[in-house]
């Protein structure tokens, strides 16, 4: 299909001979602009070039010129690439202006003697390359450590008095606790699973290496919360929304055998059951996390 009436063109023509004889090449010339090209006033989209023979050394392209009026962006140029059987590849960009016929050589850049670049004066940019290969994988993922504890062992009675806040044991004595591997700096997520009911405040504690009731998830602080973590609150008319907590661990956490406990505490000498029965079990996993990323 030919350009739209009135539309400006110039012949690029050239010759491709050897410099052995001046054999005349076989080949091809490939043309593209520099960028997808917009003609307002004909309506047209112009999104890419294309090849024209060379035979006997001869070859000859009908092109816009770079600086037709009204086709956009402004400073666009023609990529040549100029491919001859063997022959040496010629590969440049160039402004084609003007109309009539345009001869290549008066425009393609002329190499020093020795092969290198002359001192002519710089063209316009180049065009990008290829793409590269594919770059390495990057580092692994962290991985995520688990713990996990499932305590049966009580009989569904009330919770030993507690005037003071304290560590949550079942009525075998079994204390109400999670252990999982950590260094300082570990982030700590706690998935809880149990029934309970009753008066008693109650909330997560991250404990001290000495076994002692540590972090409070609900203050974030050694204070222990005035009535619980709001997730416990004893006192079934308000609708409650839980998600996992998370600690953060300090160096004073670990224990002797580089692990950590999460506890749940509580308070209250009134009555309060935490199930951990047979029928309805008492479970607690912990995830080690890793430290927050830099």
């Amino acid at each position: 299909m030919p350009f739209p009436p009135g539309t400006p063109t110039v012949t690029l023509t050239g010759t491709i001979d050897s410099a052995l004889a001046g054999v005349g090449y076989n080949g091809r010339v490939c043309l593209k602009p520099s960028a997808y090209l917009v003609d307002n006033a004909n309506h047209v989209v112009y999104t890419g070039g294309g090849s024209v023979p060379i035979l006997d050394g001869a070859w000859s392209a009908t092109i816009l010129p770079t600086n037709t009026p009204g086709i956009l962006p402004a400073g666009w140029v023609w990529d040549i690439s100029i491919e001859p059987i063997g022959g040496e590849r010629v590969r440049f960009a160039a402004e084609v202006t003007g109309s009539g016929t345009v001869h290549v050589d008066d425009l393609t850049p002329i190499p020093s003697p020795g092969g290198g670049t002359g001192s002519g004066p710089r063209g316009p940019q180049g065009f990008p390359g290829p793409e590269g290969p594919e770059g390495p994988a990057g580092p692994a993922g962290g991985t995520v450590r688990t713990a996990s504890v499932r305590i049966t062992d009580g009989t569904i009675t009330d919770l030993p008095s507690a005037s003071s806040w304290t560590i949550a044991q079942t009525s075998a004595g079994t204390q109400l606790k999670c252990s999982i591997a950590a260094a300082a700096g570990d982030r700590i997520r706690v998935n809880g699973q149990f029934m309970h009911d009753g008066t008693r405040y109650m909330d997560w504690s991250l404990l001290t290496a000495a076994g002692a009731l540590g972090i409070y998830a609900a203050t974030g602080t050694t204070s222990a919360p005035g009535e619980g973590n709001p997730v416990f609150y004893p006192q079934s008319a308000y609708f409650k929304y839980a998600s996992p907590e998370q600690f953060t661990v300090g160096a004073e956490h670990v224990d002797g055998t580089g692990k950590v406990t999460v506890a749940l505490a509580n308070q209250g000498t009134g009555p309060g059951k935490v199930y951990a029965h047979t029928l309805y079990p008492w479970r607690l996993r912990l995830e080690n996390i890793g430290p927050e990323p830099a």
